[in-house]
């Protein structure tokens, strides 16, 4: 059987929807997101992302 592997270029056009909880301290409930993710993104753009979520849920 021959595995066969994801090219960069085909890597970074992949995407996966990553389920994040952000737990509150204190007895608060905590939020849960779904982003959709795609391979080239690094994790100060997911931070980015998921500080843009939490800023639209807030409001």
């Amino acid at each position: 059987l021959g595995r066969v592997m994801a090219t960069a270029a085909e890597y970074g056009h992949n995407s996966w929807e990553l389920s994040i909880q952000v737990d509150q301290r204190e007895g608060d409930e905590g939020m849960k997101f779904k982003l959709r993710v795609k391979g080239d993104l690094h994790i100060g753009g997911l931070m980015l992302k998921l500080v843009e979520k939490i800023s639209e849920s807030c409001k």
